[in-house]
């Protein structure tokens, strides 16, 4: 894992305008050194407004990459904020991005997205944001301490880091390769990757059932006369159990 003739790929996530539906799409020129690297692949994606912080085809796009010889897969997301849970069912480690002075004690241990890290990284450990970063971490520390651990077992880390001088760099790429060597060899990552198939399973289900649903030329007289028994809602939910 991350070794220099291993191959990367990066999935970042663009948020999708409410209005136009587009997306710019222009992560790739933030990346001018990974771009001319042959060894990595770049591919940005819409979110398409899907609620979770990831693109609906996300789980595809990773499995592709891991058939086409990807090593590791960087998946950014949108970054929506304490809502942004999806990607815990995507991936095997969870990095935490935190801007320093972001909030107070109370910020760390709000339910969401802040429980959920594997890894706590705070950006900016440089010149003027220094001291906030610092403390910052110290913060994000003191909330660890109150969250329940998760099925690895394994205490959540908190970094500071410089992208500007490296400071860091190194102590969070051994922690990344210290938690996928530990995960590994005790057979939690193979639990953790099962556990992510059947729910994708179960919402591949739904959205086959929503698709037929929404198929259907349903008034809502037509909704509200039926009953539960004959409408097509369950209809298709009777289709999915025999698939």
């Amino acid at each position: 894992m991350l070794k220099s003739k291993n191959s990367l790929a990066v999935l970042p996530i663009d948020p999708s305008s409410q209005n136009s539906k587009g997306s710019i799409l222009g992560d790739k020129t933030r990346m001018l050194r990974l771009v001319s690297n042959d060894s990595v692949f770049i591919r940005p994606s819409p979110s398409s407004n899907l609620l979770g912080g990831v693109a609906p085809n996300s789980r595809e796009v990773i499995h592709l990459c891991e058939s086409f010889g990807a090593d590791v897969i960087f998946l950014e997301t949108v970054g929506v904020g304490q809502s942004e849970t999806s990607v815990k069912d995507l991936v095997d480690l969870m990095l935490v991005l935190i801007q320093p002075a972001s909030g107070d004690d109370i910020q760390g241990i709000k339910r969401g997205i802040m429980e959920m890290g594997d890894i706590y990284i705070i950006n900016k450990d440089d010149d003027q944001l220094s001291n906030a970063a610092l403390h910052t971490k110290k913060q994000i520390q003191s909330s660890i301490s109150l969250m329940q651990l998760k099925e690895h077992g394994l205490k959540p880390q908190a970094f500071s880091c410089s992208s500007i001088s490296g400071r860091n760099m190194d102590s969070i790429l051994n922690s990344i390769l210290d938690f996928d060597k530990e995960i590994s060899s005790s057979g939690v990552k193979e639990n953790i990757r099962s556990e992510q198939n059947e729910n994708w399973l179960q919402e591949f289900k739904w959205n086959l059932i929503k698709r037929k649903f929404m198929s259907e030329n349903i008034t809502d007289k037509s909704w509200t006369n039926s009953t539960i028994e004959n409408n097509h809602f369950y209809q298709a939910s009777i289709l999915i159990k025999e698939v």
